[in-house]
């Protein structure tokens, strides 16, 4: 049987000593430089991360939407716009509406000189705060030496062309939500009165969009409040045509219908606050660069925006309908 030598005062001192005279550990040193990033790789690790995110995100939503409406809602809107084509629809309407902008605004020129001579205002001060129509046509030269005769031939030419466009507009509309209500397609039965309507619409829009601006110099929060009630009047106008002219389903209602409305009167409203706030200098500044070719590509984006939000307001009328149909079929 071996013992344990147990240390004595001479060993322990030794090894202090050793402890204490040994140099102390140097870390380790690269002798490579780290290679800097560069910005084209830092811009690509921040578009991964940003939708890894964005998946994550849409991850938690789905797992959230069996029992939250308004989530489902809008999932089940953004699926109906996918389906239906929503985008090339979008640009469906925006042509249409652009075919019919244009022989507006010649009565919009025609409007604004009038206006001009009664206020005794400036033209182009009258234009720039008269909506989308009026920025266009300041931005329009007339000869002013064209006969009478001519002058009368183009008014009922352009009243023509106005009206055409108005029930063009109109048809369009209505296909599109027989599309993606996937309903069968009914044919406007009184067209000219539509038409009609449609232009007396667009007059009145762009007559208080110019007052509304008004106020922005005036009063800042009048200005607030007439932008907050001028949105009543495109959802009340959406709300009306969805419930009375419209296809849809058969057993919508206007409880089906008004969060569209909604949409496309807080849309409308929004479009126009960036018409007068940024479209109107993107307008000025391309049509001075690029002519007339940089007008009309503002005024398309403008009409293509517009045309996106009728079918956004179309597909969140489908949601909440199959929403509530869903319900009751479970019932």
């Amino acid at each position: 049987m071996t013992t344990q030598e147990e240390p004595t005062a001479d060993t322990a001192d030794a090894a202090h000593t050793a402890v204490v005279d040994s140099p102390p550990a140097v870390p380790a040193t690269t002798t490579e430089a780290e290679p800097k990033v560069g910005l084209i790789t830092r811009t690509r690790l921040w578009v991964d991360s940003s939708k890894t995110r964005a998946v994550d995100t849409v991850e938690r939503l789905e797992k959230q939407r069996p029992g939250n409406r308004i989530i489902d809602a809008v999932f089940g809107s953004v699926e109906t716009d996918t389906e239906t084509g929503g985008d090339l629809l979008a640009g469906a309407v925006a042509f249409r509406y652009f075919l019919l902008f244009v022989p507006f605004v010649f009565v919009v020129i025609l409007g604004i000189g009038v206006g001009a001579d009664v206020t005794g205002k400036s033209a182009s001060e009258i234009a720039r705060t008269s909506g989308m129509s009026g920025l266009v046509a300041s931005t329009v030269k007339i000869n002013s030496e064209t006969s009478k005769s001519f002058r009368l031939i183009s008014v009922l030419v352009v009243v023509y062309a106005l009206l055409s466009g108005a029930r063009k507009l109109l048809r369009s509309l209505m296909a599109v939500h027989s599309v993606m209500w996937r309903v069968p397609f009914v044919k406007l039965r009184k067209p000219f009165l539509g038409g009609v309507w449609v232009v007396l619409l667009m007059t009145a829009a762009t007559i208080v969009s110019h007052f509304i601006s008004r106020l922005r110099t005036e009063s800042l929060i009048g200005w607030l409040f007439a932008l907050f009630a001028f949105m009543a009047l495109p959802a009340a106008v959406w709300l009306i045509c969805s419930v009375r002219l419209f296809p849809s389903a058969p057993d919508a209602t206007w409880r089906d219908l008004w969060p569209g409305a909604v949409l496309f009167g807080i849309g409308t409203e929004v479009l126009h606050v960036v018409t007068v706030v940024w479209i109107a200098h993107s307008l000025e500044s391309k049509s001075e660069t690029y002519g007339t070719l940089g007008a009309a590509l503002t005024i398309l984006l403008w009409a293509y925006m517009m045309g996106r939000l009728v079918t956004s307001s179309i597909a969140l009328n489908v949601a909440v309908w199959r929403n509530a149909h869903r319900e009751v079929s479970a019932d």
